[in-house]
């Protein structure tokens, strides 16, 4: 089971890379418990499966857009300590909008 919940989070990481960023914090504290793995931490990826399903419905539309338009920006947070062991989660948003949004 728990080499099953490895191989979900590594796909669960490249899925929120691409389209999925509100799993994100789902998956890092996944992730950062795999050096010890309990039962529980084993069925936890299952967490990122119904999230994941929650939304599956939903389209991500990008209209076209003239360059000049375009606004480049970036946010980042961080908390301490949230997991485990009192280390810092930390992650980082880049996005291109427009004025009007």
């Amino acid at each position: 089971m728990c080499s099953q919940a490895r191989g979900l989070l590594g796909a669960a990481n490249w899925f929120q890379g691409q389209s999925r960023v509100d799993l994100s914090v789902l998956v890092a504290l996944g992730q950062q418990r795999m050096s010890g793995l309990t039962v529980g931490d084993c069925r936890r990826p299952n967490t990122i499966v119904r999230r994941a399903k929650q939304f599956k419905d939903l389209h991500i539309v990008i209209p076209s857009r003239k360059a000049e338009e375009l606004i480049f920006s970036a946010f980042s947070d961080s908390s301490f300590p949230n997991v485990p062991g009192g280390s810092i989660q930390g992650g980082s948003l880049a996005i291109v909008t427009t004025r009007e949004f």
